[in-house]
Parts: structure tokens; C-alpha cells; sequence
């Protein structure tokens, strides 16, 4: 029969402990401002201070507690204070590091700040600290079993204590296997979980990729499960696991091993092919129509999954496969077909993008206010692609509006935007547009922008407005190609059925060839 023992230690006793960080756990990831306030709590005792409850396994293995004894043990070195035994299962680096920290050693990076606030605490008050320290207890908790352990981890969970349900797959997917399973996973939770995101930010969350990574998994073994993964579901990414495997405690050895490979591959092609937040892209065209679907898509970005399966199967023409996809959506949104997922969903089980003849009428996709962000990110890319392949349009709006600079065309990059602005002012509709509010809500008259610019715009007489626009796009990126084209191409007065009727059809035109040219 198990047993679980709870004994208060304080810090004498504490440190003739030896303490382990399984394969399992995360990497140290507290902040600065974690160890500020753990160095200065300390430093301002008046009486004993506890670091809480450390759960450990029969084996000094830590199941709960791991940055508290990490923090302390590292300011125990900085201090020259006799301390517990503690080391990480695999991460030989940040090991060295904490055995020696004065040492020029690749540890992760919040270990290293956090050695260096320790040790500018010490400087002036290292006397204090010694003291100090000497006062800190612990309620340790010790389970007797494999099973206790991974009990206490999953509840743990479920009260949302500092774990996440990607935590727990991940201890279930490595409990008593080889350090290669484990090292598979590690480096994948590593990346994500790493502050410095100047080599690795993804657009999403390791909760989000796993449930991806699951998805292709089902494309992969089990068809018939595919649209049991609910993408939709992220803050049940664990139920999602176990609709698939069953009880995750249960699972085999081999399932575990073709898990981790398949893990490993789609790891390193989502590193090497999805765009990244803040990051440049060779691949300007596949990174225009990426970040048109992230921007674009539902939190969970079930364009993702579909992705990464073409890629993994075949990686010909990617642009070919993305502007299919991209077209694929704009269907489905213009005929109110079916849902996005929907569509990833099939092509997961048969492989196939259908695509019939496509035909979209701008004319009926503006809806004022209301109008889907979709349209104008997706026209957004459109205006791109002829701009790029017509470089006398291109020189022509660059002459009109930003001193001949072409490189501000060419070199434009959707962005996120939030605020849908009126080319003519929703309080000029009466006397401009004759009340036609028709006209006035067409798409035609509709650019996307940010709310800060067009906060800016707001209230401005139509010459002031336009020289604001010309004076924005001068000075910084074009935001828009749409408003671009509207006051590059409009007649005075600007604001009038005419010029808003024409854009309308200029753009039609343009998404025309544009879908015309995906047949060549």
C-alpha cells in the first residue's frame, strides 16, 4: 500500500537533501521580477519564512517545487552557502551552470539573470542574506510510488497550479521510456518555452501545436478520428488526448516512440516553414499568404494543420498550395459552404483541395462596419501579387504618392489591423453620397486599418485627410494597398458614388485575373 509522508524541514535540514528535476518538468523559466521579489522577501525577514510545499517522489525526484529550489540553490551559490544537493535529469548545461554559475557557460538565459540580480543583492547586503537565509523552511511532501506521483502531477493540473495541460501529455508521453523520447520532447518544449524569441517566436503556443501535431497524427494513423481533435477546444488540449489514446497512463511503448518521431519532424518543419512574429521570411509570397491566414483565422489557425501535412507529404510548389488554400477559404466565406475546419478536415482524409470555378463578387461582401476583416486581407494580397507582377501600376502610385519609392510597394507585408475606416465619412453621407447608405457600406468605400491612423483621420475635410494618408505612407510602411490605390486613382471630389463605384470594379478587375491566373 503507498504511503505519503509530509515532514516541515527547515533549512539546516533541508540542505542535507539531495533533489532531482526529472526529464519531464519544464526548464527554469522564472523572470526578473521572480527573483527580485524572492531575494527581497528574504532580505526583509522579521521572522522564519516558508517557500511553500515541495512535492518529491521516493527518489528525490521533484514533482512540484522545482523553480522555488532552483532559486533557492542558486542564491545558496552565489552566497557561498552550504545547500542542498539538487541537478537537472538531461539539461547538461544549466547542471554546470548551477554547480558553478561564475563560469562562461550556455545556460538558459533565466538562469543567468537571475544569477546576476543574486548576485547584485549580494553585493551590498550579502551579510543579511546569509542570515536570513537560514530562517526559510519547506513543507516536504514525499510520495511513495510511480503512481502517487503521477497522481499528485495530474491533479496538480486540474487546480491549475502552475502546470499546463501540454505539461502533463508530455509526462505521460515520456514516463519510463528512453532519453531519446524524452529528448524529443524536451527540445520541442524548450523552443517554445524560451523568453529569448529573437531565434524561435511562433504564432502560436505549445497547447495549440500539440493539438495540431495530434490532428496529423489522426491523418496519419486514424482517419477516422481526424475530426475528433477539436481545435476549437485549446483549454481542453488533455481531453483532447485522451478522446484519442484513451487513459494516457495506458499508453505503449510503440505508440509513445511513433509519437515522438512524428513530433520531431513536424517540430523542425514548423520551425523551418510557418512564419514567426517579428521575423523575416525569404519566402515573401508564401509569408504574405501565411500571415493572411494568421491574421485572419480564429484563434486556433486550423490552416496550420493543413500546412504542415502538405509539407510533410510533398513541399513541390508551397505557393501554389497556399494561394489554393487561401481561394479554398474565400469560397467557403463567400458561399457560406461549410467551415474552415471543415475543409482542413477533408483534406487531412483524402488529400485533396477541391477547389470548383471560383466567383466572388466584391459588390456583396461589404457590409460597413460588419464586413469580415477576411476580405480585406485577402484583397490585401491581391493588390500585392498585381502590383508586383505590374510594375507600370506600381511605378505610377509610387510617383503619386510616396516619391517614386517603389521599394514600398514591393516590399509591403500584411499586417494585423483592427479598425474598418470609410473612405467618405459615415457623417458625410448626406452630403456626398445622397443619403445611399448602400454606397457608403460597399466595399468600395472601405479600407482596414489601425485604430491609431484612423483615429487620426477622423473629422479631417477630404484634402486634409488625403495629404494625412500621403504624409503616413511617406514616412513610414504603407498600411494599406487598398487606400493606397482609392486616393491614387480618385477624381475630385474625392468623396462620391463615382470614385467609390470605380475603385470597387478596379479591384474586382484585379481579384478577376487574380484567380484567373491560379488555372495558368
Amino acid at each position: 500500500m503507498s504511503q505519503i509522508t509530509n515532514n516541515k524541514l527547515e533549512f539546516k535540514n533541508l540542505s542535507s537533501k539531495s533533489f532531482r528535476i526529472p526529464y519531464y518538468q519544464r526548464p527554469y523559466v522564472w523572470g526578473d521580477d521572480d527573483v527580485e521579489i524572492f531575494v527581497k522577501d528574504i532580505l526583509d525577514l522579521s521572522g522564519n519564512y516558508s517557500i511553500g510545499v515541495i512535492i518529491v517522489d521516493q527518489n528525490g525526484e521533484v514533482i512540484d517545487g522545482q523553480q522555488r529550489l532552483t532559486t533557492l540553490f542558486l542564491l545558496c551559490k552565489v552566497l557561498g552557502v552550504k545547500c542542498y544537493n539538487l541537478e537537472y535529469e538531461i539539461r547538461d548545461a544549466d547542471n554546470k551552470f548551477l554547480q558553478n554559475p561564475n563560469q562562461e557557460i550556455e545556460a538558459c538565459d533565466e538562469l543567468k539573470r537571475a544569477h546576476k540580480i543574486m548576485t547584485d543583492f549580494a553585493a551590498k547586503d550579502a551579510e543579511k542574506l546569509k542570515k536570513n537565509i537560514q530562517k526559510i523552511f519547506c513543507y516536504l511532501t514525499t510520495l511513495s510510488s510511480n503512481d502517487d506521483a503521477m497522481n499528485f502531477f495530474e491533479n496538480m493540473n486540474e487546480k491549475k497550479m502552475q502546470l499546463r495541460q501540454s505539461d502533463l501529455i508530455k509526462a505521460y508521453f515520456v514516463k519510463n521510456c528512453d532519453k531519446k523520447i524524452s529528448k524529443i520532447w524536451n527540445e520541442c518544449f524548450d523552443k517554445f518555452d524560451d523568453s529569448n524569441k529573437s531565434e524561435f517566436n511562433p504564432i502560436i503556443d505549445i497547447d495549440l501545436f500539440l493539438l495540431h501535431v495530434l490532428k496529423l497524427y489522426c491523418a496519419k494513423n486514424m482517419s477516422n478520428k481526424i475530426k475528433d481533435v477539436e481545435l476549437s477546444s485549446k483549454k481542453k488540449v488533455l481531453k483532447n488526448y485522451e478522446t484519442i489514446f484513451g487513459n494516457l497512463a495506458a499508453i505503449s511503448d510503440h505508440t509513445k516512440e511513433e509519437f515522438a518521431d512524428l513530433l520531431s519532424d513536424i517540430f523542425k518543419i514548423f520551425k523551418k516553414e510557418i512564419i514567426q512574429r517579428d521575423s523575416d521570411n525569404n519566402d515573401i509570397a508564401t509569408a504574405q499568404i501565411q500571415t493572411l491566414l494568421y491574421v485572419s483565422s480564429a484563434v486556433e489557425n486550423p490552416w496550420l494543420s493543413a500546412y504542415l501535412k502538405f509539407l510533410m507529404d510533398d513541399n513541390s510548389d508551397k505557393k501554389k498550395f497556399l494561394t489554393n488554400l487561401v481561394i479554398k477559404f474565400a469560397q467557403n466565406r463567400y458561399n457560406e459552404e461549410s467551415e474552415i475546419t471543415k475543409t482542413v478536415d477533408e483534406y487531412l482524409t483524402n488529400g485533396e483541395l477541391k477547389i470548383d470555378d471560383v466567383k466572388i463578387n466584391l459588390g456583396e461582401v461589404g457590409h460597413g462596419t460588419n464586413t469580415a476583416h477576411f476580405w480585406f486581407y485577402f484583397v490585401e494580397y491581391v493588390l500585392w501579387w498585381h502590383l508586383s507582377e505590374n510594375g507600370k501600376l506600381a511605378n505610377k502610385i509610387a510617383k503619386e504618392f510616396l516619391f517614386g519609392d517603389t521599394n514600398k510597394i514591393t516590399n509591403y507585408k500584411i499586417t494585423s489591423q483592427q479598425s474598418i475606416e470609410h473612405f467618405c465619412p459615415q457623417s458625410r453621407v448626406d452630403e456626398c453620397l445622397n443619403g445611399d447608405t448602400e454606397i457608403l457600406d460597399n466595399f468600395g468605400n472601405l479600407a482596414l486599418i489601425s485604430r491609431d491612423f484612423n483615429s487620426s483621420l477622423s473629422n479631417l475635410k477630404e484634402v486634409n485627410k488625403r495629404i494625412e494618408i500621403i504624409i503616413k505612407f511617406q514616412k513610414s510602411s504603407v498600411s494599406s494597398l487598398k487606400m493606397l490605390l482609392f486616393y491614387t486613382n480618385a477624381k475630385e471630389p474625392v468623396y462620391n458614388e463615382e470614385n467609390i463605384t470605380a475603385h470597387l470594379a478596379e479591384i474586382q478587375g484585379y481579384l478577376d485575373d487574380f484567380l484567373e491566373a491560379r488555372n495558368d
